[in-house]
């Protein structure tokens, strides 16, 4: 080869090597497959996060519904099962298959962390949800996996928190608290069973969380609204606590304890009833030896506890008669159609019930019948015997502490109280655990609890059940998502 050709040749090879034209293809050539498999992948990816999306989104809402049926009540986790299963029936978009039910299993739980498998429908607190497996065949993941399925399924657990609020700290044994539903006016007698037996019908104070030494049980029994709340359950207080019951429950009734302490100091200042009437003139607690023509007991208690909501007879003659001699006929007419030993208190003070158990006035009782209108009046002694004490339904004892003269400002509902209904039957003497409750019981105080010295009964007439989120600001139902 001539000198001439070889230099053409270089500088040939030189152009062609400085020549840049055409490189972009040469680069795409070569990255196409690769960007178009991260695109592909990219699609693949998508889709599967979508379908896992969706299945958790099931899931959550499955266990929510579910969460929303326990109860605690008979039947509560078929119920929670079937709302889980059968509440929703969309199908995931980008499964390969849709057949089947979405939820393939339940399971409920007492408690959590760590997670203990309920015994029955009145422990089941939480409710854990699992979808079906789904699949979900890549579009291009083949090209760098052999399988091209993949699976992928959601999970949630859900649970139901109780919430009561401005309630008394007492709870009542009954064995079923989902079947305590007894008739309207029933009257129940209630003890402080200091034997740790935990029998239906003993009652005992539950531990506040304000209240960490017991310093303030007395005050929170008494309080017109007790600020604090309970959630999801309650602990009870060790030891027999009556005479604290007494001190704290009596204020009702214008009873106030003794002495300059503290609690007593603050117990002072808590309002009575705007009616105390209770057949008994004694204003302390340890002087309350039984009431004469107090507002009559029901006639028969089962198992010395469960009235039978049979009061009217002879001691409600003897009620009227020593109460009311001084009104007219037409009134104690009036109070003798009453249902409930809660109403005759209230048209006592010129108010009734509406139908859906609300205080509202009563127009048509004149204001010479309401019991408050005769309060600086004498009144009259059974019999017209005066050596009998003559009882008198002004609260005086608060308003002489506290310097105030109207008992109009007094809350009529101040006799009420909110109880709640726990299963005692595990217990072991005062070595209980925090019992889970959402039932609350409202009862009517128709009289003083009784000294300590007289065992401390607390006899009361049931009002009617509180119910989550009914209005009334007591209980609260909290449903959700706990994993």
């Amino acid at each position: 080869m001539s000198l001439f050709r070889l230099s053409l040749l270089r500088v040939v090879f030189r152009r062609f090597a400085e020549d840049t034209r055409g490189a972009a293809l040469i680069l795409f050539t070569i990255m196409a497959p690769v960007i178009i498999g991260m695109v592909a992948l990219a699609i693949d990816f998508s889709r599967y996060m979508q379908l896992n999306t969706e299945l958790r989104d099931l899931a959550d809402a499955a266990a929510l519904a579910g969460a929303k049926e326990l109860d605690g009540a008979a039947t509560a986790m078929t119920r929670a099962e079937n709302a889980a299963k059968f509440v929703l029936n969309n199908n995931p978009r980008w499964a390969d298959s849709n057949e089947g039910l979405q939820i393939s299993q339940v399971r409920f739980y007492s408690k959590l962390d760590p997670d203990t498998i309920a015994s029955s429908d009145a422990d089941a607190a939480f409710i854990e949800v699992t979808t079906a497996t789904r699949t979900l065949t890549g579009w291009f993941i083949g090209a760098v996996s052999a399988d091209k399925s993949n699976d992928t399924a959601g999970r949630a657990v859900a649970g139901t928190t109780y919430v009561a609020c401005e309630v008394t700290p007492l709870r009542i044994c009954f064995s079923n608290p989902t079947e305590f539903n007894p008739p309207i006016g029933t009257q129940f007698l209630l003890r402080a069973n200091g034997s740790g037996l935990n029998q239906n019908g003993d009652f005992a104070i539950v531990d506040p969380p304000n209240d960490t030494n017991g310093s303030r049980r007395a005050i929170n029994l008494g309080s017109p609204k007790p600020n604090f709340c309970f959630s999801n359950g309650n602990t009870v207080t060790p030891g027999n606590a009556v005479s604290q019951v007494c001190e704290g429950m009596n204020v009702r009734f214008d009873i106030y304890p003794n002495g300059g302490g503290p609690a007593a100091t603050q117990i002072k200042s808590f309002p009575p009833a705007p009616n105390v009437l209770k057949g008994n003139p004694s204003l302390t607690c340890n002087g309350n030896s039984g009431p004469a023509n107090q507002l009559p007991r029901d006639s028969a208690f089962t198992d010395g506890w469960y009235g039978n909501a049979n009061w009217k007879g002879t001691a409600f003659d003897n009620y009227l008669a020593y109460n009311h001699a001084d009104k007219t006929q037409s009134f104690r007419d009036l109070l003798k159609t009453s249902t409930t030993r809660y109403q005759v208190y209230l048209r006592e003070l010129g108010l009734d019930l509406d139908a859906n158990g609300n205080i509202t006035p009563r127009t048509a009782i004149p204001s010479s019948e309401i019991q408050q209108s005769s309060l600086s009046g004498t009144m009259p002694a059974p019999g017209g015997n005066p050596a009998n004490p003559v009882e008198n339904p002004y609260p005086t004892k608060y308003f002489s502490n506290n310097g105030e003269d109207a008992a109009t400002s007094l809350d009529p509902e101040r006799r009420i109280f909110y109880v709640a209904i726990v299963n005692c039957d595990a217990n072991q003497g005062n070595a209980t655990p925090p019992r889970r409750t959402n039932r609350y019981a409202k009862f009517f105080m128709t009289e003083p609890v009784s000294p300590p010295n007289a065992g401390g009964a607390l006899y009361a007439e049931y009002v009617g059940m509180i119910k989550p989120d009914d209005g009334s600001g007591i209980m609260h139902e909290l449903v959700q998502l706990y994993r």
